[in-house]
């Protein structure tokens, strides 16, 4: 008996510490840092989307210079340091988008927002497209030239939108907050499928 109901706990152990692995991520942040050095901009434009820690964000239109990083060139870095921001160019052919993609569903969690050539912040828009139909808007006018504003309700998402509203004010944005959900691996449900194919066979066994 003992045997018995140590290996039903051994087995519940098992199932749980897999499951509980795969749903927790811990959260990254998307920087900018690291492209160009101090008083340097990124080329632009670009022609491909900007990749960091599993995500990619590409820029719509493509053919003009909307967005490009900047790292402390003319006062444009995050909360007045030397940290690297994205500028975003409101009125360049009538606005700019930005979508934000990975490889699994993600949760956008904050943002900092700021100011792009010493210029007052314009709105953004956000919209976030959940896994299996669905979105999410949320419209943030960046009142002060640098803070961070919270995304809400913007989990299970399969893309995020950000766009400006093609007005004459600019923006940069630094530091997206991102936690990207982790689907478990085959070879995590394999096992979890043996745990529970022995624990229904035992359980069979005992009835006999």
């Amino acid at each position: 008996m003992n045997t018995i109901r140590n290996f039903f706990g051994a087995a519940a152990l098992l199932v749980s510490s897999l499951l509980m692995g795969a749903a927790q991520a811990a959260p990254v942040t998307i920087g900018f840092e690291g492209v160009v050095g101090s008083g340097q901009a990124s080329a632009c434009p670009s022609g491909v989307p900007y990749l960091e820690s599993g995500f990619s964000l590409a820029a719509s239109p493509t053919n003009i210079c909307n967005s490009y990083i900047l790292n402390n060139v003319n006062g444009n870095n995050g909360f007045g340091n030397t940290t690297s921001v994205m500028g975003i160019c409101a009125g360049c052919q009538g606005g700019l988008t930005l979508t934000l993609t990975a490889a699994d569903p993600f949760s956008a969690q904050s943002i900092d927002i700021g100011s792009y050539f010493n210029s007052d912040p314009s709105a953004i828009t956000f919209v976030g497209f959940f896994v299996g139909g669905g979105s999410i808007t949320q419209v943030i006018d960046g009142g002060t030239r640098w803070a961070t504003y919270a995304l809400n309700g913007f989990s299970n998402l399969s893309s995020m939108t950000i766009s400006t509203d093609g007005g004459l004010q600019h923006a940069s944005i630094d530091n997206i907050v991102l936690d990207s959900a982790t689907v478990p691996e085959p070879a995590s449900l394999a096992l979890v499928g043996l745990a529970l194919a022995a624990v229904g066979a035992v359980r069979r066994r005992k009835a006999v």
